[in-house]
C-alpha cells in the first residue's frame, strides 16, 4: 500500500475532507515505530529495526517524503511498525495541505506572508510545515517510539 502510492492518496483524499471543514482540526497518528529492537521481544530481532527507526526520525525532523518513502519502506518489512502507515497517510495530508495553501496564496485567496526558514535568511512564498517538537525515536525496551508536532505556517 505503500509503494503503490495508496496510503499517500488517502492522506491527500484525508487533507481534502478536514479542508473542508469549518473548524480547526487536529490529526493524531501512532508513532509505534519498529517492535523488532529485542531478541527478548514479541516479535523477535532484526537488523532493519534501527535503520527503520532512524528514517522515520530524520523524515518526522526534515518533512522529506523520499525519507520516509523510499529509505524507510525498504526496511519496514522487517522492523514490524504497527506506526508506519499513518506516518505515510500524514506525509500524504501534510504535502496536500501544503499544495491547496500555496494555491489558495497564489490565486489571492489568502494572504500571503512569506515565510523566513529558522537559521536562515532564505525567504519562500511556499507553506512549510513546522516541525518543532520532535522527540526520539527511541526503544527503550523491544518497539521503537516517537513524538512529533507539526503545524503549518
Amino acid at each position: 500500500m505503500v509503494a503503490s502510492g495508496e496510503l499517500t492518496s488517502l492522506g491527500k483524499n484525508l487533507a481534502n475532507a478536514l479542508n473542508a471543514l469549518s473548524q480547526r482540526t487536529v490529526v493524531v497518528v501512532s508513532a509505534d515505530l519498529a517492535h523488532t529492537h529485542l531478541s527478548s521481544g514479541p516479535y523477535g530481532f532484526s537488523k532493519d529495526a534501527e535503520p527503520f527507526d532512524q528514517a522515520c526520525g530524520a523524515w518526522a525532523r526534515t518533512l522529506d517524503s523520499d525519507v520516509l518513502l523510499q529509505t524507510a519502506l525498504k526496511h519496514a518489512v522487517n522492523a514490524e511498525s504497527c506506526g508506519y502507515t499513518g506516518l505515510v497517510v500524514l506525509d500524504g495530508l501534510m504535502s496536500e495541505m501544503s499544495a491547496q495553501k500555496k494555491e489558495l496564496d497564489t490565486r489571492g485567496q489568502v494572504p500571503l506572508k512569506p515565510l523566513q526558514l529558522r537559521g536562515s535568511s532564505v525567504v519562500s512564498d511556499t507553506p512549510k510545515w513546522n516541525a518543532s517538537a520532535v522527540v526520539g525515536p527511541f526503544h527503550p525496551t523491544y518497539y521503537g517510539m516517537m513524538t512529533a508536532f507539526f503545524q503549518l505556517e
